[in-house]
């Protein structure tokens, strides 16, 4: 068993209770199902992708016209660094750059929850993730 299938397999024992949830293992960028889901959850996915653009483009694809993505990523940051803490990161965001994205894939940002040390506070304490809850424009 890949480890795919194994975190599927965990969810759905975990979560079992839950009427019509479901669980689909593809290729993000390129599977479609044009408005399936009512809700996507992409937590600390964005910053592994080669082509997060093409992701959040599938979402916007595949997500009912009423339904919610709801997307976690770490913050960029920009002093000392200004490239991703973890070398296995393609990328690390600014505020902007998530911003620009989610707008360009055709979402409005309903709500934004911040993330520091573990913990989530207002966004605008956020120094270590970012939380968005987005719907369709």
């Amino acid at each position: 068993m890949d480890y795919d299938q194994q975190y599927i397999a965990t969810a759905r024992k975990r979560f079992w209770n839950i009427p019509g949830l479901s669980y689909q293992c593809a290729d993000a960028i390129t599977y479609s199902d044009p408005e399936a889901y009512d809700g996507i959850i992409s937590m600390h996915t964005l910053e592994h992708l080669s082509q997060p653009e093409k992701f959040l483009d599938y979402c916007s694809r595949n997500i009912r016209k009423t339904g919610q993505l709801f997307l976690e990523v770490p913050l960029l940051l920009p002093r000392p660094l200004g490239e991703p803490l973890y070398p296995f990161h393609d990328k690390e965001y600014t505020i902007q750059e998530l911003n620009h994205m989610c707008e360009q894939a055709g979402f409005q940002v309903d709500q934004k929850i911040g993330r520091d040390r573990g913990v989530y506070t207002t966004f605008e304490s956020a120094r270590e993730a970012v939380q968005y809850h987005c719907s369709l424009r």
